[in-house]
């Protein structure tokens, strides 16, 4: 007879590979999963700058942010979050 963890190590597996793929995408925001019902919670200027690379989610400050931070106070300073072929808008 199998021992039961070792019937539940290939499932324990699955779960820590999901968690730990989708964790980057959490990092990026305060919260929120980026829809309409729980869009991301946007908190810092790097949060504000990860808006960017997710056009087409939706978003909610959450607080004033400050961009007077390493690295957007100093060399070019803030790029925009769109330009003319892929506008960002509200």
């Amino acid at each position: 007879m199998k021992s039961p963890k070792l019937r539940s190590l290939p499932l324990g597996l699955i779960l820590f590979f999901l968690c730990f793929s989708i964790s980057p995408c959490l990092a990026q925001f305060g919260g929120g999963t980026g829809s309409v019902a729980s869009p991301y919670l946007v908190a810092t200027a790097q949060h504000l700058s990860n808006v960017r690379d997710y056009a087409d989610a939706y978003f909610l400050q959450t607080g004033d942010i400050f961009l007077n931070v390493e690295p957007y106070n100093s060399g070019q300073g803030w790029l925009p979050i769109g330009n003319q072929t892929a506008p960002f808008t509200a």
